[in-house]
């Protein structure tokens, strides 16, 4: 009974983090992509939120990954600058029992990430700040 007990304890924060991962990573390659001058990505909402999910289906089926109608996508447009901001936000349902302390009020854990792209490098806003990302470019 430990043992399973300890097991829960150590599956839940893996969970979280390998969604975490996953969904930084998506929200990265959106920033990346919404700041190309591409006719795929035409600045709609539906288009953004298909690209995200399909970045997402590298993730196991099943709520305790994540919901798939829970998928929030924002992007904010590059300014004269050459500044794009992506934010995905989505829920997972915690595991019995030792998912309950990482969950919010209502009993979901809510996972939300940023990345901000500023000529060709991403700052990402998740649980670290002031990270410098290359992403493919100089």
């Amino acid at each position: 009974m430990l043992v399973s007990v300890m097991s829960l304890v150590l599956i839940q924060p893996a969970l979280t983090l390998m969604v975490r991962m996953v969904a930084g990573y998506a929200t990265g390659c959106l920033a990346r992509a919404s700041a190309t001058d591409s006719s795929i990505f035409t600045n709609t909402q539906e288009v953004y939120e298909t690209y995200v999910k399909h970045k997402l289906e590298v993730l196991p089926g099943g709520s305790y990954f994540y919901d798939s109608q829970s998928v929030k996508v924002e992007v904010t447009s590059g300014d004269q600058n050459g500044f794009y901001q992506a934010k995905v936000s989505l829920l997972q349902k915690p595991l019995p029992f030792v998912g309950k302390f990482m969950a919010q009020s209502d009993g979901l854990i809510h996972i939300e990430e940023r990345t901000s792209l500023y000529k060709s490098s991403a700052f990402s806003d998740a649980s670290y700040k002031d990270t410098e990302l290359i992403l493919g470019g100089q």
